[in-house]
């Protein structure tokens, strides 16, 4: 009786048994394969470990530069101070709501030469006297600081200067950067609101008044 042709392709691609020494490699191989997989697991969490560990470093160090380089309310104010007595426009607008208008319109008023506008806002400013009286919290979260300006009036400067000079321009200058001339005090206050990296301030008329010693408020 003749084999089905099925059963002769069974018979040929039956798979033979695995002799011992099949069985050994293939027992080593198995081990091989566990070990790599094991040591790619640790390395993963090898690597996964070292990244969390760096990302928490930077974040920490983040922080500690941010809580470091932030300006506390006081130093915020003698930084935007020193942004007046400098014409800083740049430092002006990130401490102040509205002081570069204020020091744009007194460029503009400036009578002499427009060449030396900025020249005399400088001078106007350059014997600029302050002081932190106290610091108070707000109900609304919001600080109050309270000041004491002192500066000399320079419209009075223009006035006493002599109109008939040959350069009026320098011997006016001159003049507004004495550091003899009479100073106006002024009683002022300031409102600061917390920022990221310090804070804003705003000002109040007499603020500006006494900056301007004493004009704004004159009449």
């Amino acid at each position: 009786m003749k084999k089905k042709r099925s059963d002769i392709y069974r018979e040929k691609y039956k798979k033979k048994p695995e002799s011992k020494i099949e069985k050994n490699f293939t027992q080593k191989d198995k081990r091989k394969n566990s070990k790599k997989k094991i040591k790619a697991k640790k390395g993963l969490k090898y690597t996964l470990r070292r990244f969390f560990i760096a990302f928490l470093l930077l974040f920490i160090l983040a922080i500690a530069i941010f809580f470091l380089t932030s300006k506390n309310p006081q130093q915020s104010i003698d930084a935007a101070m020193e942004s007046i007595k400098e014409m800083n426009v740049k430092k002006q607008n990130d401490y102040f709501e509205k002081i570069d208008e204020i020091t744009a319109t007194l460029q503009e008023s400036y009578i002499g030469k427009e060449s030396r506008s900025n020249e005399f806002a400088k001078a106007v400013f350059e014997n600029l006297e302050y002081k932190i009286e106290k610091i108070e919290k707000n109900k609304d979260g919001t600080l109050k600081a309270y000041l004491e300006i002192k500066n000399s009036d320079f419209v009075d400067v223009y006035n006493n200067t002599n109109k008939k000079s040959e350069d009026f321009d320098s011997e006016y200058l001159k003049n507004l950067r004495n550091p003899k001339n009479k100073k106006i005090k002024t009683e002022c206050e300031l409102i600061l609101v917390k920022k990221f990296h310090g804070y804003r301030i705003f000002e109040s008329e007499e603020f500006v008044s006494g900056i301007l010693g004493g004009e704004v408020l004159k009449n």
